[in-house]
């Protein structure tokens, strides 16, 4: 008899579909380009350059519902493991961010709230004929018959649309703010959706990977594994005794199984990558991103070039090459502004296989990245 390989809610959230993540965060990552079940994607950049603020963004996302109390929040409503190993994740932070999505997105429904009942108060004037009535012979009987069902079928159209009107314009109506209370408890529910892993050695990280497929086989809502960040153990690794081997060791050990639970959960990845290893800078770095080269799905103007004096370098093992399909690249930029010392933040994004390219300049401020 041969042993039972897997159960069946484990065959079910490997073969379970995923959310697409398309409406995740269309002004960074637009359609087109956004990663797929099975999709690793590196954010790649400098300390200081948004990664694990990019990350708390992203995850918020995830987490929040498309929507609650017919407010729409436009979250994936999906579940999301986390591990940190640079211990720069904040809950504070996370927690401040979902209040504020909230938020905005409560302010817009009430500001919705009026104009909703005027757009759809008009009804239609669209009339319906009995298309058995076309066919029968021009008497008076008949026309007396044909005449009395249309119009029964057009009072019963009219009621249908008085009614569906008036549904809506009742929830517009009964609709109040929730109370502070309520966003506590759904923000709470949310982050019921947020599984935190922390981690401090590089063999603790390959334990943890090789044990997380019980949590994913049990919870087959787990759609996003996100990490911050892959790199973290690089120097201290190398630093050991056997650091060259050990480390070559604990990388291939640690990506195998990453690999392993991304294609078999159907997952996408986001990982952090510092940029610990760099080349001396030659020139600027420059792309020109136009509709002759390649693709550039911010329909902006191609008058525009991107330039990045932080050029990616690989310093990590093949395995961890082979993994990623995105790769993006953040950087800081700081200059003065008549109101003080102000930062913004550059984003390409490149999809590997294709080649196709997007970038975007986006700011960090209290209510998250805005593009």
């Amino acid at each position: 008899m041969a042993a039972i390989s897997e159960t069946g809610a484990q065959l079910f959230a490997r073969l379970g579909e995923k959310p697409s993540l398309a409406r995740l965060n269309p002004k960074l990552i637009p359609p087109g380009l956004e990663p797929r079940p099975g999709d690793v994607v590196e954010i790649y950049g400098n300390s200081g350059s948004g990664k694990t603020e990019l990350l708390l963004n992203l995850a918020a996302m995830c987490i929040l519902p498309e929507r609650w109390k017919t407010i729409d929040i436009g979250g994936l409503g999906t579940s999301v493991v986390f591990i940190d190993t640079d211990h720069q994740f904040s809950m504070l932070r996370l927690f401040a961010l979902l209040e504020r999505k909230v938020a905005e997105a409560i302010d817009n429904r009430t500001k919705r709230k009026g104009r909703i009942g005027d757009h759809d108060g008009g009804t239609s004037s669209t009339t319906h004929f009995n298309s058995e009535c076309a066919n029968q012979k021009d008497s008076d009987s008949n026309k007396e018959t044909c005449l009395q069902q249309n119009v029964n079928l057009n009072l019963h159209s009219a009621s249908c649309r008085t009614t569906e009107t008036a549904d809506r314009s009742i929830d517009e109506a009964k609709f109040s703010p929730p109370s502070e209370e309520e966003v506590e408890t759904f923000l709470k529910a949310c982050l019921k959706k947020l599984y935190m892993v922390k981690i401090a050695t590089s063999n603790q990280l390959v334990i943890t990977l090789h044990s997380l497929e019980s949590l994913l086989a049990s919870q087959c809502d787990i759609s996003v594994l996100m990490m911050d960040s892959v790199s973290a153990f690089y120097w201290v690794d190398r630093m050991k005794g056997d650091g060259a081997h050990r480390q070559g060791v604990n990388q291939k050990l640690a990506f195998g199984a990453l690999s392993r639970l991304v294609e078999d959960y159907h997952l996408v990845l986001f990982a952090s990558k510092a940029a610990l290893v760099t080349k001396q800078p030659q020139n600027e770095f420059s792309l020109r991103l136009d509709s002759t080269g390649e693709t550039d799905h911010s329909n902006r103007t191609s008058t525009t070039s991107v330039k990045l004096s932080t050029d990616h370098h690989e310093f990590m093992s093949q395995e961890w090459t082979k993994l990623v399909t995105h790769r993006m690249i953040l950087e800081r930029h700081d200059h003065m502004t008549s109101d003080g010392p102000n930062s913004s933040y550059l984003s390409v994004l490149k999809h590997k296989a294709s080649g196709n390219m997007y970038s975007c300049q986006f700011i960090i401020d209290q209510q998250g990245i805005r593009v």
